[in-house]
């Protein structure tokens, strides 16, 4: 019973930081698209577009790279729980 629990947990845990990973890639690029759109009107230093697009691309990234880290971590925690699953229903050897 323990172990279904668990499991429910990990894949209530991952939809979560799927789901706010996704937010934030689109509230990143909602903000480019934004960006890139007031620039393309206006005169505005390179500089300025260079740090702030470099900025919004970076936490883009991060983000992807959070919510794949979590999902590879929580694999884990899930075939870990199926292992011992499958141990426990073969019952003790010997």
């Amino acid at each position: 019973h323990r172990l279904d629990r668990l499991q429910l947990r990990a894949l209530l845990l991952d939809a979560a930081v799927v789901l706010a990973a996704l937010s934030g890639v689109s509230t990143c690029g909602a903000v480019l698209t934004l960006f890139v759109g007031a620039l393309r009107d206006a005169t505005v230093a390179g500089v300025l577009f260079a740090l702030f697009g470099t900025a919004i691309l970076c936490t883009l990234l991060a983000l992807v790279a959070f919510g794949t880290e979590m999902l590879f971590a929580s694999r884990g925690v899930r075939n870990r729980v199926a292992l011992r699953r499958a141990q426990a229903e073969a019952g003790p050897e010997g």
